[in-house]
């Protein structure tokens, strides 16, 4: 009975072990030892591109592995090295787009915003319709804005907030042109049309009321935008 026992008691713990670690695919499991252990986790994800060459499993160890060097190995040179050999040997993909974004924030946090810039641009062309190529998009304006190519950041940001409506900044993009175009540009008309597409577009946001408020406040009218907000509030 003793022997049953300890039978059955030793297969339970094999079967709650192998439910355990078995769940995980081998790049979920790279990238938890890529937490403690970050050299085993890039001869982990040096394994799986071995293994299945060629595979998105072996694209997505590629970039787990350049994750790894540049952020837990604190080794930069080496990140953007790998993150590089990604770009070149995926190219048109999303493996591509997110080694070019890696790329690109390396460069905006080092302040070289011209390769910023380059590298974000990358991000548009390889990732196209994506969330991350919208937040690309918005960077480049960031980058011209620093450049003090205010001209160039003005219209993309005013663009974006016209054609990323969903956006999560898309009300904010809107506000910056304004204020570029008030404060660096000399040009308060066009400010003003900045401020009256955002108070009216994104009339429920903070920005929509930040927008009317600088609009009130220059004596501009702003009543159909009232009357909006008046409507689609209960």
């Amino acid at each position: 009975m003793k022997f049953f026992r300890y039978c059955w008691g030793t297969a339970f713990c094999i079967l709650i072990a192998a439910l355990f670690f078995g769940c995980s695919s081998p790049i979920q499991n790279a990238e938890k030892l890529a937490m403690t252990d970050p050299d085993s986790a890039i001869a982990a994800y040096k394994n799986i591109m071995q293994q299945k060459p060629n595979s998105d499993e072996a694209k997505m160890a590629h970039l787990g592995m350049a994750d790894t060097y540049y952020k837990r190995l604190e080794d930069q040179e080496k990140g953007l090295e790998v993150y590089e050999e990604i770009a070149k040997a995926y190219p048109d993909t999303k493996y591509s787009g997110e080694a070019y974004w890696a790329i690109a924030m390396h460069y905006f946090q080092a302040k070289d915003y011209e390769k910023a810039r380059d590298n974000f641009a990358k991000v548009t062309q390889d990732m196209p319709g994506t969330e991350k190529a919208s937040d690309a998009s918005l960077a480049i304006a960031k980058c011209y804005e620093e450049l003090k190519k205010f001209d160039e950041a003005a219209k993309m940001y005013s663009e974006f907030s016209k054609t990323h409506a969903s956006h999560r900044r898309a009300a904010q993009a809107g506000l910056d042109a304004a204020r570029i175009y008030d404060r660096e540009l000399n040009k308060p008309e066009m400010a003003v049309e900045e401020y009256k597409h955002v108070a009216s577009e994104y009339a429920l946001s903070s920005s929509g009321r930040e927008a009317r408020e600088t609009l009130e406040e220059r004596g501009v009218e702003v009543a159909d935008v009232t009357e909006l907000v008046e409507e689609e509030v209960p």
